[in-house]
This record gives C-alpha cells, sequence and structure tokens, in this order.
C-alpha cells in the first residue's frame, strides 16, 4: 500500500497544490458566490489561482502544508500557528492584487468577485478570536480521492499540534456537509452570519477534546 504522509508546501509545489484546491472548493458557496458570472471552468481556474496566492501568503507567514503518496498531492491546507493571524494588511493587499494580474481578467466580473471577496474577508476578520491559537485557513482533498479519510487524517494531526501546545482551534466553513466531520473532531460552532446570500459557520475547538 502506498504511504501517504503529511509534508511541508514545496514553492515547487504551489501551482498544483492550488489547482487541487480549486477543484475541492469548485461547488464551495463562498467561491459560487464571488464567482457567480463565471462558468464552471472559469471558476475553477479562478479559485486555484486565489489558492495559489493563499498558500503563497502563508508561506511567508504561516505553515502550507499538503498531504502526498508516491504518486503524487493529494490535498493541501493553510495552517497559521499562534501569534501568525491575521496577516498584515499590505500581506492581504498583495494577494488580491496578484490574483487579479494572473487571472488576467480585467473584466467587470472579476472587480465584482474582488469586492465581493473582500466584503467576505472582513466580515471573516471580524469574527477571528483574539486568544492565541490555531487557524485553519483552508482545506481541501482533490475530489478523486475524498472519502479516503484524509481529511480525517489532516485533522487529527492539527489538532495534535494544539493539543501539545495547549491553544485552541480555529477555523470557518461556508459548506455545511463539513460541519459533521469537524464536529466529530471537537469542533463546536460558536457564530454564524450571512454574508452576501451565504452563511459562514464560525467554529473553535478547545485543546485536549
Amino acid at each position: 500500500m502506498t504511504e501517504v504522509k503529511i509534508a511541508a508546501l514545496a514553492r515547487k509545489d504551489i501551482q498544483d497544490s492550488g489547482g487541487i484546491l480549486g477543484r475541492a472548493f469548485q461547488d464551495d458557496p463562498a467561491i459560487l458566490m464571488m464567482l457567480a458570472e463565471s462558468g464552471a471552468e472559469e471558476r475553477t481556474e479562478g479559485s486555484a489561482i486565489l489558492f495559489m496566492n493563499q498558500l503563497l501568503t502563508c508561506s511567508r507567514n504561516g505553515s502550507p502544508m499538503i498531504v502526498r503518496d508516491a504518486m503524487g498531492i493529494l490535498a493541501a491546507f493553510s495552517l497559521y500557528p499562534p501569534g501568525t493571524y491575521p496577516i498584515p494588511p499590505t500581506e492581504q493587499v498583495k494577494m488580491i492584487l496578484l490574483t487579479v494580474l494572473k487571472a488576467r481578467l480585467f473584466r467587470r466580473q472579476t472587480w465584482l468577485a474582488l469586492g465581493r471577496g473582500i466584503k467576505l474577508l472582513d466580515e471573516m476578520q471580524k469574527k477571528h478570536p483574539k486568544d492565541p491559537h490555531y487557524y485553519l485557513e483552508v482545506l481541501g482533498v482533490d475530489p478523486g480521492h475524498q472519502g479516503k479519510g484524509i481529511g480525517s487524517m489532516i485533522l487529527g494531526s492539527i489538532n495534535e499540534k494544539a493539543d501539545k501546545d495547549g491553544v485552541g482551534f480555529y477555523l470557518e466553513t461556508a459548506q455545511p456537509r463539513n460541519l459533521p466531520l469537524y464536529k466529530r473532531f471537537g469542533y463546536q460552532i460558536v457564530d454564524q452570519k450571512d454574508v452576501l446570500g451565504v452563511t459562514l459557520w464560525f467554529m473553535w475547538r478547545n485543546p485536549g477534546l
């Protein structure tokens, strides 16, 4: 059986990992809202560029990770240890500008998408906890490998980090089907908010659960 392991994201893996996240989030309500004017293929490509830039930003401030086997990358996630998030405003602006430049989509729909994304990010920042914590910014498993326990493997690993450090763990999700998995690993809904027609759930896990 091929060994599956969690590893640090190498810079050469950013493009492939962004593509995996783009495919994993192709039906995510927040992505569907932000890129409402785009077709399925363009939406996947656009979100992949966004996730590439998120991973690149995380590489400067946090700990982007991948799950891989001998054949390649199966999943990717961006993790921020205590004290590393929120990222500086200059990093946020850089991430947004890079997304526009790399997408090469200077059209009305692009600016609409960016406006919605900024609104979503702003609401998420308002809810972000002040207590020391790990933060899971994004987690996605390639659709061809979903349902094989990879998400559980990731959550078990990162929970172990938080328990070792004695701090909480925080995440947000707009995907209702993710809620049972997160709850199974000790995450509880601490708040929820409707943003531009999309429900965001804010979840917290105390250490040692």
